[in-house]
């Protein structure tokens, strides 16, 4: 399961202490995304877990408030569009998809410029932090998934998808070795694919050419169904975004 983190720390002075506090937002995705000769529609929940965690640095107690807030997981730039599930630290990696999706060139090439950014020691110091703040359970799931990104456009002559699965099997002098695997979506005249990122114990099977005459409808019911079954993680609510060669389009909710 992918499970999308937002964390970023800073320092403040209070009653005379330096406190030192640690922010997260967590959700435990469901992203489903439809590649087709016709277009692409993919949607997400909107449902996310903030943590703020107070430290005092001399005594080393935490302080955690948690908070539920709503907002979209689909981003759309000048040049693509990207969802994102796992971990990230102060949105250091976001950034980065916002980065390549903004500089012309096609979706292959904004794949290879997000790996390489990846590999800069700003991005791995700061995946280093979140490997510091991250509990036991975390860090074990690093091993083999740290965050999946997907990237998304009409390029070229056909609607594309890439998937890039981020892991960290671990650190070594303190240098995290970060690890890629990429598979992809290239849209024909008779096939679709989809990818799902996140949540997706509720429809595992769900692949039958007939179910996904109206994509966008399918793809909130089975949001809304994975809601069901996880409730705690999954909003019911969706946000779906339609993407066409001319643009892209937010889908209404009937």
């Amino acid at each position: 399961m992918g499970n999308e983190h937002y964390f970023c720390s800073m320092k403040s002075a209070l009653t005379g202490l330096l406190l030192i506090f640690n922010f997260a937002a967590l959700s435990q995705t469901c992203i489903i995304i439809y590649v087709s000769n016709k277009g692409i529609i993919a949607g997400a929940d909107k449902k996310y877990h903030q943590t703020l965690t107070k430290t005092d640095p001399i005594t080393g107690k935490q302080q955690k408030n948690l908070h539920v807030f709503y907002g979209k997981k689909i981003f759309t730039g000048k040049n693509g569009y990207w969802a994102l599930s796992g971990a990230d630290y102060y949105d250091t990696i976001h950034t980065i998809c916002k980065e390549v999706c903004g500089v012309k060139g096609s979706l292959q090439k904004i794949v290879n410029r997000f790996q390489k950014r990846l590999q800069n020691k700003t991005v791995k110091k700061a995946i280093h932090e979140l490997f510091l703040i991250s509990n036991e359970e975390q860090k074990k799931r690093f091993k083999g998934n740290l965050t999946e990104a997907a990237f998304f456009k009409f390029d070229g002559k056909a609607y594309k998808s890439y998937r890039i699965t981020i892991s960290m099997p671990g650190i070594f002098k303190n240098d995290e070795t970060l690890h890629f695997e990429t598979d992809s979506i290239v849209a024909t005249k008779k096939t679709f694919d989809i990818f799902v990122l996140g949540h997706y114990d509720a429809f595992n099977h769900y692949s039958a050419k007939e179910k996904w005459e109206h994509p966008a409808a399918t793809i909130r019911k089975l949001i809304k169904q994975q809601s069901e079954y996880t409730p705690v993680d999954v909003s019911p609510g969706s946000d779906i975004i339609q993407i066409t060669k001319t643009g892209f389009s937010w889908v209404p909710h009937h």
